[in-house]
């Protein structure tokens, strides 16, 4: 599978109790393809809290489950972006904050890994975005509000302006 769902343990080398030659209670695993775990195992698979760090710089901390990325976590990439949120098989699912490397966040709901549902993007600038997204997408109403004070309408479909912008307060 693949390293996110850290089920390669049959291959790989770790400390702790074996029950059945499993992995159960708390230990630490570095698996044959790089990344390292500590936390905790149910029937060798990492479950409840943890830490692993992958081969490429990636940190997660946060909740396992079977194995996988599973409940509220925070993962640090390696190229800078700080992922703190809810996680469902692996992938960002529920609600989650997105800091990007360039000072941009993004918080609100997710959906399989992507944005989905209310969310607010937070421009480096200080300019924000209140708005509906769609697999990952802007989808729907939304507002821009500007640091000079001006307020725009927006609407998209599919991640393109849908129509024009209506200005509703100048700044």
């Amino acid at each position: 599978q693949a390293e996110d769902g850290i089920r390669d343990v049959e291959r790989s080398r770790g400390l702790g109790q074996c029950v059945g030659c499993l992995l159960h209670g708390q230990g630490t695993l570095t698996s044959t393809s790089g990344y390292t775990y500590e936390g905790g195992f149910v029937n060798g698979a990492p479950s409840g809290q943890g830490k692993m760090t992958s081969i490429s710089g990636d940190v997660y901390e946060g909740s396992f489950q079977d194995g996988n990325l599973h409940g509220q976590g925070r993962r640090t990439f390696a190229n800078g972006n700080v992922y703190d949120g809810k996680w469902q098989s692996n992938q960002r699912h529920g609600h989650g904050t997105l800091t990007y490397q360039s000072g941009d966040i993004y918080e609100g709901e997710w959906q399989h890994g992507k944005e989905h549902g209310r969310g607010i993007l937070t421009y480096k600038s200080g300019d924000i975005h209140v708005g509906e997204w769609q697999n990952g997408k802007e989808h729907g109403q939304g507002k821009f509000y500007y640091t000079n004070g001006d307020i725009m309408r927006v609407s998209y479909e599919h991640g393109l302006q849908h129509d024009t912008c209506t200005l509703l307060r100048k700044g």
